[in-house]
């Protein structure tokens, strides 16, 4: 998935991301923010449009970033709107690059985001980094399978990525690659996507 294109993708879509992705993605939005509990320091990568936030606990303090202004400028107004007693920042940035200290959030929620990156590799080595040790990192994406679904899943994935994301990736390889040990899998949205629930260790390497 090349990121300009990505970034060029959903910029455009902005304006009815809410009606494409709003509802029939919103189980797994809130199965994320469940693993989320109250008081945490919260990082949401590729926040949208907003349409999670209103799903975490009250007292959160939340960050949410994305690399389109269009789309954060949509979530400013939800959260304006829809506020649920957590406190919320929103800032535009490349998840590959996070400016943000090491160790930073006890817990990195990435709602259909890594497929959509050029470099799934290097979000999830970014989302280690700012994860304190011992902390999680919440994916919910498309992933890989096998039999007739991983076939069709595999036959799709190049006309998926004209749409903004791919439908191929190896999630929990990736993730664990980057040295987050996955403790639950479980399948969203009618069982078109699954939801990842990692642990940095409380040990780790540079």
């Amino acid at each position: 998935m090349d990121q300009d294109y990505s970034k060029r993708f959903y910029e455009k879509v902005a304006p009815v991301y809410d009606w494409v992705f709003g509802k029939t993605m919103d189980e797994g939005r809130r199965e994320a923010a469940r693993r989320v509990r109250p008081g945490e320091r919260v990082l949401e990568v590729g926040v949208g449009t907003g349409l999670g936030l209103r799903h975490y606990p009250s007292g959160c303090e939340v960050l949410g970033i994305d690399i389109c202004p269009r789309m954060i400028r949509k979530a400013r107004w939800r959260a304006l709107v829809n506020g649920n007693g957590s406190r919320i920042l929103l800032r535009c940035m490349d998840a590959t690059a996070l400016e943000l200290p090491d160790e930073s959030f006890d817990v990195v929620v990435a709602p259909y985001v890594i497929t959509t990156v050029g470099d799934p590799a290097r979000l999830c080595r970014e989302m280690r980094r700012v994860c304190r040790r011992g902390g999680r990192v919440v994916v919910v994406s498309n992933t890989r399978e096998h039999g007739a679904w991983g076939a069709v899943k595999c036959r799709l994935s190049p006309v998926m990525e004209r749409v903004g994301f791919c439908t191929d990736l190896d999630v929990p390889s990736v993730l664990e690659e980057a040295g987050l040990r996955i403790e639950e899998a479980r399948r969203v949205n009618l069982g078109v996507h699954k939801l990842f629930v990692a642990r940095k260790p409380h040990q780790t390497t540079a």
